[in-house]
């Protein structure tokens, strides 16, 4: 009996095995029919709006400070650049301006300038400093200026 004890004991193993087996291979197939019928709906219009790509208002907001900051940190520097610049073209015209006051011309024995002077450099110096200051202004006015984007 013993014998048969095992052999019984094998032979349902067996079958529980098999019809395991069989099972598994039923929900397999089953599980492959039921998505290979199945339609899937399409995505709402707004869909988009909440996508991977999209922003949430919090970073959009976030993102409008640090835009705003950036122009005002913008038009912060163009205004110290006209600042300096018109220090520059000031401390220059008022350099030419005495030179031109007292320079007597070659018909004087006593000048007070040197007779090889240079003054292209002053007057590069002026004008880059007038190209600087005129450049800058026209930045602030199309910064200032309301624009459609």
């Amino acid at each position: 009996m013993v014998k048969l004890s095992r052999s019984s004991r094998s032979s349902s193993t067996a079958r529980s095995n098999t019809s395991t087996r069989s099972r598994s291979n039923a929900r397999k197939t089953a599980s492959y029919d039921q998505t290979a019928l199945e339609i899937t709906p399409s995505p709402p219009l707004t869909s988009s709006l909440h996508s991977r790509n999209s922003a949430t208002s919090a970073q959009e907001s976030a993102y409008l400070r640090r835009v705003c900051l950036l122009k005002w940190t913008r038009l912060v520097l163009s205004v110290l650049t006209i600042a300096f610049g018109t220090a520059l073209v000031g401390c220059e015209g008022h350099i030419l301006r005495a030179y031109n006051a007292t320079h007597l011309g070659r018909g004087w024995f006593l000048p007070l300038w040197p007779v090889g002077i240079d003054l292209k450099p002053d007057v590069g110096v002026l004008a880059s400093g007038a190209i600087v200051i005129l450049s800058s202004l026209v930045y602030i006015v199309v910064a200032v200026i309301p624009s459609v984007r």
